[in-house]
């Protein structure tokens, strides 16, 4: 049964040509959670991603959801999520209502000091999967004074999940890409600054730690080895390569 008219089809089509016109899996994420509400009007919305073993990730997009409401989820109801447990990693659209009694549910703490006091109070959603791995999943959320979601947004995030599947791991597979030719530059860069200036290997991973960021404490820390020897290793380093600091010395290395 098709649930659709030509008006919803082309709502579906102008949706894909927006989404899919973007260029990184961010951007991608906001637009898909932003576009959705043209086709499936909804009070809030969320987007999970996941690592390659289905764990999620910290990247957590979403719309009309307060930074205190996903702290307070994340530290406290998240091990009260009772709906978690029955909606992860499925290959189907849901709505809470087909799986929850909410007669019982409504009298508990998490639906009611957390969904129903942030407005959570329908959802609906749905896991995307690119050949049996799951990427990511879009939620959906209405008021109480909302309609309920229908068997028609349902049938339209399922026929949307295949389409999102496709652009996502595109997506991920770009930034992989781009993201081993940056670290192989890089290690083709350390390996001319080692010949270049004559610099150990523990030399070379102290610059390597030191290219993305890491004060000394955390070379320290990731290294086993104290701050003073950090220290004295920048010391050798600077000396070596006859610049006067961290910044010289990156804007060095970069330049090889």
């Amino acid at each position: 049964m098709d649930f659709l008219n030509k008006k919803d089809w082309e709502k579906l089509y102008n949706f894909l040509l927006v989404v899919g016109s973007k260029n990184s899996l961010d951007n991608y994420i906001d637009s898909v959670i932003k576009e959705m509400d043209k086709i499936i009007p909804y009070y809030a919305a969320n987007f999970f991603t996941y690592s390659d073993k289905n764990i999620a990730s910290n990247k957590l997009k979403y719309i009309n959801i307060s930074n205190k409401t996903i702290w307070e989820y994340e530290n406290y109801y998240h091990a009260l999520d009772d709906i978690k447990e029955k909606t992860f990693n499925q290959k189907h659209s849901i709505k809470s209502t087909d799986i929850m009694d909410y007669k019982k549910w409504e009298n508990t703490e998490f639906f009611n000091d957390f969904l129903n006091y942030n407005n959570l109070y329908y959802s609906c959603g749905v896991d995307i999967h690119y050949q049996d791995k799951l990427l990511g999943t879009i939620g959906l959320f209405r008021e109480s004074t909302d309609p309920d979601f229908v068997l028609k947004d349902l049938y339209i995030l399922n026929i949307l999940k295949d389409q999102m599947a496709n652009q996502m791991y595109k997506l991920k597979t770009i930034e992989k890409l781009k993201l081993q030719q940056k670290e192989d530059n890089i290690n083709l860069k350390l390996e001319i600054s080692e010949k270049a200036y004559e610099l150990t290997n523990r030399e070379i991973e102290i610059i390597d730690h030191l290219l993305t960021g890491k004060n000394n404490k955390q070379l320290a820390d990731d290294l086993y080895i104290s701050i003073n020897t950090v220290k004295k290793h920048l010391h050798n380093i600077f000396k070596k390569t006859e610049v006067n600091n961290r910044t010289e010395l990156i804007s060095l290395i970069y330049q090889k």
